[in-house]
């Protein structure tokens, strides 16, 4: 009997650390487990700061978008002033023509004829000039639509990222409760 008692003396240790060893366990998985979870909320955080990220960049495609419209829009006004210039030139021609064959009589005509001639030459240079600025903006329009875009694709394509290790987060924690569950099914039945 004595060897009796003293195996089930053995099989009891055995069973009581087996049991502290399945409670450690456990212990473990359920650290991984917040951890697991922890991450699972800093994830979900990242994809939304990336969200808002992504909405502010298309927020600044349509501002950019706009000024674009703009730009075209002062562009016709310019391109119409240009016109008005050069009509203005060449009624002053014609009116310098007019004086000219009219002789002494018209002085004063052909004076001013030659004032407006030098306001339609200035207008037609400073026209030219805004073209050539407006040009310059368009182009830098462009340039920034494109970078935004840019921006926005590498921020949709972290925001893609962040959602495949979020699923993989979620999926891990899944197991982890999963073994966790197993290990305490296992010590529930080693006590009993």
């Amino acid at each position: 009997m004595s060897d009796t008692a003293q195996e089930l003396s053995t099989v009891s240790a055995t069973v009581e650390e087996i049991s502290s060893s399945v409670t450690q366990i456990a212990n473990q998985t359920e650290t991984v487990t917040e951890t697991g979870c922890e991450a699972e909320r800093n994830s979900s955080d990242t994809q939304s700061a990336l969200d808002e990220i992504n909405h502010q960049a298309q927020e600044a495609v349509s501002a950019v978008e706009s000024l674009d419209q703009i730009t075209d829009e002062v562009a016709d006004i310019v391109e119409l002033i240009g016109g008005i210039a050069e009509e203005t030139n060449i009624l002053a021609l014609n009116a310098g023509t007019e004086a000219a064959r009219a002789e002494n009589t018209s002085e004063g005509f052909g004076v001013a004829a030659g004032e407006v001639k030098q306001l339609a030459e200035e207008t037609r240079v400073a026209t030219a000039d805004v073209e050539n600025l407006i040009g310059e903006v368009q182009h830098e329009v462009d340039t920034t639509r494109q970078e935004i875009m840019g921006v926005q694709q590498r921020v949709s394509d972290g925001s893609q990222t962040v959602g495949k290790a979020i699923r993989q987060l979620e999926n891990i924690v899944d197991d982890v409760i999963e073994v966790n569950t197993a290990i305490q099914k296992v010590d529930r039945a080693a006590y009993e």
